[in-house]
């Protein structure tokens, strides 16, 4: 099974992005984040993957998304 990285990579190479290097350097610039899955809502900079399961366990993903228009109040 692949790898959230690897799913990623894989796009990029179907889209013909031609250097996935600058692409990861620019995100990293806005984000401070180099690593896939790399998560905004609303344009704020949420995280990684690590970083979602904390807020969905502490119980705060859902209302992120509820206040970002994701999913229904």
């Amino acid at each position: 099974m692949a790898t959230a990285a690897q799913k990623v990579e894989k796009l990029m190479d179907e889209n013909n992005v031609p250097d996935g290097t600058a692409l990861q350097d620019a995100v990293e610039q806005l984000t401070g984040q180099r690593t896939v899955p790399n998560v905004l809502i609303q344009r704020k900079h949420i995280g990684g993957n690590s970083d979602i399961q904390t807020l969905n366990k502490e119980g705060k993903l859902a209302e992120l998304l509820k206040q970002c228009g994701a999913v229904k109040a």
